[in-house]
């Protein structure tokens, strides 16, 4: 294999303790925590609370440690009461999150900390657009754990990569699809999306799976529903989705996310996840920041092995400008992909909140001077570069001036009377 696509493939995130051990107490200083509030709950929450509030749009992930990660994941299906409804007990979510994370690897963007912000934003947008009185109990279950698999056994490469043919050469996790599971190897080349299916159905359907046991009807129902979700991450396919929603919109005499028919309902589901896959931009900006930067170094990785191979690289994987065009690619990536899907959103379920979008402006007002100012940072490093050369240059032209027995000394202040007992220069 690839050395550079070993370095990417390291798979290191683990998870040591069991969730029981992470509830903690406000007051305990050694352990942070989040907080699982009920759609109804109510309360007034100082700015802490806001960002323990998995409800909340300032929630912050970061002050998380990854072995309480579990808790929170288990606090959110107890709080939609999807276990018990569906027969499923904590500890074996438990072990199912746990296996998860086990397989996310650690890349910049593509890890399972990604995998967390997606499930997190998809339990936001699944209560604050009220589809919890709309969703059955196996739709919001199906949901949220494809939330948290969407993305698993990621390596870090597009599939435009694996479409070059790299695939069969340097990436054996979709060459083995390929040859073992001919049905994965679909026309649309979702290389990435097929893997991440083969791994999510081994950990919900395989031996010891979350709902191997379960009534097959409810596997069935599962796995399909699945598979449509993780295909709908695949970005290059929004275009004709939202064409399927407006003309759908138009259809409609009320509003999208309150239809029971099943091609409806399963729009409104992909509507979700597809907005919490690259829901950041309308996190505060420092979050959103951090992503924008991660999924950066992560193309940059990939236009170093495209180099590698003696392959162009694209703009979006150029290394040279990943850092100075950062503004102008967040900004086309807010105007094409987030912007178009959020207006779909708030279309079709108007109880989503307003403030999403002003969020979301906010974010790309900061992005338009950011590349401005990334360069005259640069030229500003350059000029002091430049004038602290040309301080070193006088200065070395002023120590050749001196007097050979003066060189390597350092001078000494003399009395107010301008009279010195030892020499005005002294050696270091």
């Amino acid at each position: 294999m690839h050395t550079t696509i070993q370095k990417l493939a390291r798979r290191v995130f683990t998870i040591s303790s069991t969730h029981e051990e992470n509830v903690k107490s406000w007051d305990d200083p050694a352990l942070l925590h989040c907080t699982v509030f009920g759609a109804s709950h109510n309360i007034k929450r100082d700015k802490e609370h806001k960002r323990n509030d998995m409800l909340d749009a300032e929630f912050d992930q970061l002050i998380l440690r990854d072995e309480e990660l579990p808790a929170c994941i288990i606090g959110v299906f107890r709080e939609l009461e999807l276990l018990q409804d569906l027969g499923i007990s904590e500890d074996a979510l438990d072990r199912l999150v746990r296996a998860t994370a086990a397989r996310y690897q650690l890349q910049p963007y593509h890890n399972f900390r990604h995998a967390f912000d997606v499930f997190q934003a998809a339990y936001l947008l699944l209560v604050r657009s009220g589809q919890v009185k709309f969703a059955s109990k196996v739709e919001q279950f199906t949901l949220l754990v494809t939330a948290l698999l969407h993305d698993v056994g990621h390596v870090g490469l597009t599939n435009g990569f694996h479409e070059k043919g790299n695939t069969a050469a340097y990436s054996w996790p979709y060459s083995l699809l390929s040859k073992t599971h001919p049905e994965l190897d679909d026309e649309e080349q979702q290389n990435n999306e097929s893997m991440h299916i083969f791994a999510a159905r081994e950990l919900l359907f395989g031996q010891d799976g979350l709902i191997s046991a379960h009534d097959k009807d409810l596997r069935e129902t599962v796995d399909t529903t699945m598979v449509a979700l993780i295909r709908a991450s695949d970005t290059l396919t929004l275009s004709a989705f939202l064409s399927s929603v407006d003309a759908r919109i138009g259809e409609l005499s009320g509003p999208l996310g309150r239809s029971n028919d099943p091609a409806d309902r399963l729009k409104v589901l992909s509507l979700i996840i597809r907005l919490a896959d690259i829901y950041h931009p309308m996190r505060p900006f420092y979050l959103h920041k951090m992503w924008a930067v991660s999924i950066a170094q992560e193309f940059a990785l990939q236009g170093k092995v495209e180099q590698e191979l003696g392959q162009e690289t694209s703009p979006m994987t150029d290394t040279s400008t990943y850092v100075s065009s950062l503004g102008k690619s967040t900004i086309g990536f807010i105007d094409f992909l987030v912007a178009p899907l959020l207006q779909r959103a708030l279309q079709a379920m108007p109880e989503l909140p307003t403030d999403l979008a002003s969020s979301l402006g906010s974010s790309r007002l900061k992005w338009s001077t950011y590349d401005l100012m990334v360069r005259s940072r640069k030229a500003s490093n350059e000029d002091m570069k430049a004038l602290g050369a040309s301080e070193n240059n006088k200065a070395g032209k002023q120590k050749d001036a001196e007097p050979a027995e003066m060189q390597g000394k350092t001078p000494v202040e003399c009395p107010q009377d301008g009279l010195c007992a030892v020499s005005m220069y002294q050696t270091l």
